[in-house]
């Protein structure tokens, strides 16, 4: 019986676990933490937004381990890095919103992953966050460059959205910078709408 008892706490308290190389510690573990950090950009990828780090393995890691596996850990990881190197010359806002997943992740997932890492993040920046975008049916990331500019034509705001936010500044998050159609499609957006925005991508391949 005494055998059992360690096991039954290890399935009801598991450890914690760095979610890229699943050491045990608290969040991320220094040596992934290290290898992110060295490869933190410092150019501006669009004249309306910043992207923050190389889409190394380690930064691959931390993604998949959010948006594949579920880490919340890895989402908050995210979050905190997001807030570790915000741009000096980001400037204040007034919200933040997201870039929205396809219908078909959240789906898979039971959770849209951009609205979790915003969520984390007005946490630490205290500004709220709105949901203003109708989720894409098709994934960005299994289409080519073309096919990504057609797919993300179709992206929409919802009805009276932005009226509140008409004169206001706000943050646009993605996870990650591929051709850019995605936030500048949604920058276009909140423009038509009245809504001044800049994005920030957790990282840029």
């Amino acid at each position: 019986m005494n055998k059992l008892i360690p096991k039954l706490l290890a399935l009801l308290y598991p450890p914690s676990r760095c979610p890229i190389c699943r050491t045990s510690t608290e969040g991320l573990c220094i040596p992934c933490k290290d290898r992110i950090l060295l490869g933190r950009l410092r150019k501006i990828p669009g004249a309306q937004g910043w992207s923050l780090f190389q889409y190394t393995e380690e930064v691959k890691g931390l993604l998949s381990a959010f948006k594949k596996n579920g880490s919340f850990v890895a989402g908050n990881e995210m979050a905190t890095l997001i807030e570790e190197f915000l741009p000096k010359d980001l400037g204040s806002v007034d919200f933040i919103t997201y870039a929205p997943s396809s219908q078909v992740s959240i789906k898979r997932l039971g959770f849209d992953h951009g609205e979790v890492l915003s969520k984390n993040l007005a946490k630490k920046l205290n500004v709220p966050v709105y949901d203003l975008f109708l989720p894409p049916k098709v994934e960005q990331k299994h289409l080519e460059m073309d096919e990504r500019w057609k797919n993300i034509k179709g992206l929409r705001m919802k009805r009276g959205s932005w009226d509140p936010l008409k004169g206001k500044r706000g943050l646009l998050i993605d996870d990650v910078y591929t051709t850019g159609a995605t936030v500048k499609t949604c920058l276009a957006l909140l423009e038509k709408g009245g809504v001044s925005c800049v994005y920030l991508t957790f990282c840029a391949r």
